[in-house]
């Protein structure tokens, strides 16, 4: 996900530019964690069920995904990148 926020369960994230980048965004306001947030906009971009995606936390630990982009300002990452589900996955 870059540049936009526009991921959520009801939303998919949109096509950007010719390269096949797409752009989600996180509700940080929202109930789902980052982690979860991740999977969604990947299952959304792939067109697939998430619960046929292989687990994120078999890719990266998602305590810690969640942990670093808590909701608290000031306490987040410039950008965690991820390769999941042969989709490269920049979180900002």
């Amino acid at each position: 996900m870059t540049r936009k926020n526009t991921t959520s369960r009801d939303e998919i994230p949109t096509l950007e530019t010719d390269d096949g980048t797409y752009t989600g965004r996180y509700d940080w306001d929202g109930e789902d964690t980052p982690a979860s947030a991740i999977v969604q906009a990947v299952a959304a971009v792939r067109s697939t069920d998430p619960a046929s995606m292989r687990p994120l936390y078999a890719v990266v630990d998602t305590d810690a995904v969640n942990r670093l982009f808590d909701r608290r300002p000031g306490t987040r990452p410039d950008r965690l990148s991820v390769r999941y589900e042969r989709c490269e996955v920049t979180v900002y």
